[in-house]
């Protein structure tokens, strides 16, 4: 008797000094509920975020930071219709992408219950902003590097999409019993969502309009009957000028344009040209990129810009540069020239080469250029 009251009391002490030892039924069962802020900091401290997981927010990141570029580079497209539910809707998903995936790697970092809600709702925005943005862009006849760039991005987003549901190191990070997605970040997630969604469906019929009447307006022109010494590619209509050859070709650089007309006279010089739809995805590098690539590749004798200007020529506007070259004890002028209609929303750009003698050929050529 005297042995088992002794016991008793030393329990009693030992539960005294250690009362987080008291362990009832119903502790357990509060243990097992752990509360978010206990999860939280366990979780930080005993897991770490490594392979694959790692791979996805450094993709995350990545993304994040492309999406940021595509939105604020859409409010600079030449032509881009602002105006347009498509263009709103956009815009407004590529900021709802970045808003989600800066909150998703914030989440799994913190080890937050909602990391995976976050994680699998970026994942499934990726799928949907690429698929908007590959209709938009095909629509305009488009097949280029960088559709394939965002044909990439969905395969990206669908992997990753299944990943989340399977793999291991997510739910070390964030185990199942652990995850809480609140009311109201469900509320924002699908609002949000669901506004790219009607963006998108209201702007639908302006989309094929625009697609089947640049389809039309094409059939038509290069159905049109022309004189032998004219050319079209559907979208603009010029006369070859005197004493100049003319063939038709894709372009050796890669550049997201229809096929270069050049024209050749082995007295004068020669001349690219070609035109298309300044609503057309890429035309802002149809602009920069052929001008940059053949700069580039006079860096060694370092053209000097003579002349530039703007002026209107048949109701179009017309900017052009004028740059002189040295090279190998010869002198060649360089005249790049950009030929806007905005009522048609059509544009046009000519590169040519020339000794500097005979040039009225540039202006009968730009002059000779019709949009319709």
């Amino acid at each position: 008797m005297e042995t088992n009251i002794t016991k008793n009391i030393k329990d009693m002490e030992k539960t005294s000094e250690n009362p987080q030892q008291i362990e009832t039924q119903d502790n357990k069962n509060d243990k097992n509920k752990a509360t978010p802020a206990y999860t939280q900091q366990q979780l930080e401290a005993n897991t770490q975020i490594k392979g694959f997981l790692a791979i996805y927010l450094l993709t995350a990141i990545i993304g994040v930071v492309y999406s940021l570029f595509l939105g604020l580079k859409a409010y600079n497209i030449l032509g881009e219709d602002l105006s347009s539910n498509i263009a709103i809707a956009n815009i407004f998903t590529i900021l709802t992408l970045c808003y989600t995936g800066v909150y998703t790697i914030y989440a799994f970092i913190k080890r937050k219950a909602n990391a995976v809600f976050y994680a699998k709702n970026y994942a499934g925005l990726m799928i949907f902003a690429n698929i908007l943005i590959l209709i938009t862009s095909l629509t305009e006849g488009h097949l280029t590097a960088d559709c394939l760039l965002y044909l990439g991005g969905l395969c990206l987003g669908i992997i990753w999409m299944g990943y989340l549901f399977v793999s291991t190191k997510v739910k070390e990070a964030t185990p199942s019993a652990c995850r809480n997605a609140p009311q109201m970040n469900r509320a924002v997630i699908i609002g949000l969502f669901t506004t790219s969604v009607v963006l998108f469906l209201l702007g639908t019929p302006d989309l094929v309009m625009n697609f089947t009447t640049k389809a039309k307006q094409k059939k038509e022109m290069l159905s049109r009957k022309l004189q032998p010494n004219q050319r079209t590619n559907g979208v603009f209509i010029f006369t070859i000028p005197k004493g100049f050859t003319c063939n038709r070709q894709q372009p050796k650089e890669k550049l997201p344009i229809e096929p270069l007309f050049e024209l050749h006279n082995k007295y004068v010089g020669g001349a690219g040209l070609t035109a298309f739809y300044l609503s057309d995805e890429y035309t802002e590098k149809v602009y920069w990129s052929w001008e940059k690539g053949i700069l580039k590749s006079f860096d060694d004798v370092s053209p000097q810009l003579i002349a530039e200007g703007q002026e209107k020529i048949n109701g179009n506007t017309c900017t052009y540069r004028i740059r002189k070259i040295e090279k190998k004890g010869e002198t060649i002028f360089w005249r790049y020239c950009i030929l806007i209609d905005k009522k048609k929303e059509k544009g046009c750009i000519i590169s040519a080469f020339d000794n500097g003698v005979s040039v009225g050929y540039i202006t009968e050529l730009i002059k000779s250029i019709k949009f319709e």
